[in-house]
């Protein structure tokens, strides 16, 4: 049969082809031996915005601006994705807390491309707030350490100017210590934390986890805070015991938060109501356990610590997407939307989807309105102002809606020609002048068709020898294959076969041994 290791690696064979060596002829030729690398190259666009509040925005750059895009890179030997994780998704709630881990990822597998790869859509409302997936142990112990600390001292307070109270969480406190109070305890509403929390609840009946800030407690000084009860503090202890887990198998140790599934059995449910319910019940846990962190965060581990744990998702995304190489202009673009008269609108039922309000006084939410502007004024620090596009937008009868507004039409298309301009102005700057440019003609076309051809053999070169690289076994089904070819007399050979029974394997295997089998 022939010696076919030899042909498991095609780089061996020839390392060095010479200077004037053309790979399509030698294909044509029938010699696929030599390790060929596609000049096509892939760019990759991440899209980050909040869930409702650019839904429109977001919908309308993957219609009226990918297309075209695609078309134009596509001529150029270019490929174009456009990623958008919140496509099509009301929140981020995941059982395993792996949103937020999802989306850096593939945001840094975005930035690898050349050019644009980092598109931000912010409008007036602050992103969702987000549980840490995990705390170092040392830092979740601080925290521990200081609510309990916080509760003796208050408990020996109690005993000092009144009767004893009785303990109903824990019978001996500590980090490792069996909570003896019951899941439906730690649920119930308590003064402590109910203290400044606000949601949204939707439509369906889901209730939606914004960001909370207390704003009758002043963390950074603990004389102006106001004292809690042992009994709050108790259930603050066991909220975290029951969500936060040791895990002892990584380096540093962390606290892990734990599955949503294994408190609230529900949350797969075949039943839509219980699983509306266990969502709920989740939220009402969640929006607990930040306040708790929100509140001993700072005090535990200092302001900039607490600020890094707590970190919403848009604030890491963006950390992340102007962490580049180089400046971040030639990566990074901000189109920020500003509605003008939303504040006269705090009673219609679409506003809570872009900007933040108390959800019973229908009023701004002061606190979250003030760490947004925070976050936006950071962001302009960072960026500079010819990589921001500012739209200005009236209110419309649901809130930001092209399809019934004109004007919201009008803007949704400005955005996407601004969209297209800045993407091919830095294309063109970063590819070369040779892909980047197209003269116009039937001559060009011609050139055009033949390129694509051209990077289409290479591309199934390529393939070719990743398939055989893997290729293990199979010498019976080789050896027929090799006794067909060679009484053939040059007709085609079908080969059948169920699909995945590795069919393309065989013939790229085949393909880079056809050498070896018939001479000439």
């Amino acid at each position: 049969m022939g010696d076919s290791n030899s042909l498991q690696d095609p780089k061996a064979q020839e390392d060095h082809p010479p200077a004037d060596h053309d790979p399509v002829n030698e294909i044509m030729k029938g010699n696929i031996n030599l390790a060929y690398s596609p000049k096509k190259k892939k760019l990759m666009i991440y899209i980050c915005g909040g869930y409702k509040d650019t839904e429109h925005e977001r919908n309308a750059l993957m219609k009226g601006a990918y297309p075209q895009l695609y078309t134009y890179c596509k001529e150029r030997g270019y490929d174009i994705v456009m990623v958008d994780l919140r496509w099509g998704v009301k929140d981020g709630i995941s059982d395993n807390h792996t949103m937020a881990h999802l989306h850096l990822e593939v945001l840094k597998e975005c930035q690898k491309s050349e050019g644009v790869n980092f598109i931000l859509l912010i409008g007036q409302k602050h992103d969702s707030a987000y549980l840490p997936d995990t705390i170092i142990k040392d830092d979740f112990e601080a925290i521990f350490n200081c609510i309990e600390k916080e509760r003796m001292e208050t408990t020996k307070q109690t005993h000092v100017t009144h009767n004893p109270e009785p303990r109903t969480l824990t019978e001996e406190p500590g980090l490792h210590g069996e909570s003896h109070c019951t899941e439906l305890d730690l649920i119930k509403s308590s003064n402590l934390f109910n203290e400044g929390l606000s949601g949204s609840c939707d439509d369906d009946g889901s209730v939606t986890l914004s960001a909370h800030y207390h704003q009758t407690n002043d963390t950074s000084d603990p004389a102006m805070r106001t004292p809690y009860s042992a009994l709050d503090l108790g259930k603050a202890i066991g909220l975290l015991q029951q969500w936060y887990k040791l895990d002892e198998n990584c380096i540093p140790s962390v606290y892990r938060l734990q599955p949503i599934s294994a408190h609230f059995k529900d949350f797969y449910s075949k039943d839509s109501s219980r699983r509306l319910q266990a969502r709920n019940n989740w939220s009402n846990s969640s929006r607990k356990l930040w306040s708790i962190l929100q509140e001993y965060a700072p005090l535990a581990l200092g302001e900039k610590a607490a600020s890094n744990l707590l970190e919403t998702v848009i604030e890491q995304e963006v950390k992340q997407g102007l962490q580049t190489k180089e400046i971040p202009e030639n990566h990074c673009h901000w189109f920020k939307r500003y509605i003008t008269d939303i504040q006269y609108n705090l009673s219609s039922e679409k506003v809570s989807d872009y900007i933040d309000i108390l959800p019973r006084k229908r009023q701004l939410n002061v606190p979250v309105w003030k760490a947004h502007k925070k976050f936006v004024e950071s962001i302009h620090a960072r960026l500079r102002h010819t990589n921001i596009y500012e739209y200005k937008v009236s209110w419309g009868r649901d809130g930001i809606n092209p399809k019934l507004n004109r004007s919201h039409f009008f803007y949704t298309e400005h955005l996407c020609n601004d969209f297209r301009k800045t993407f091919i102005a830095h294309f063109n700057r970063t590819v070369s002048s040779q892909d980047a440019e197209i003269l116009p003609g039937a001559e060009s076309s011609c050139n055009t068709a033949k390129s694509w051809a051209q990077e289409e053999m290479l591309e199934h070169v390529q393939h070719c020898h990743t398939l055989a690289s893997f290729f293990i076994g199979r010498e019976t089904s080789l050896l027929s294959l090799k006794e067909c070819l060679q009484q053939s007399k040059q007709r085609p050979i079908v080969l059948l076969g169920e699909a995945g029974c590795g069919k393309s394997a065989l013939v790229a295997k085949a393909s880079i041994l056809s050498s070896e089998w018939i001479s000439g």
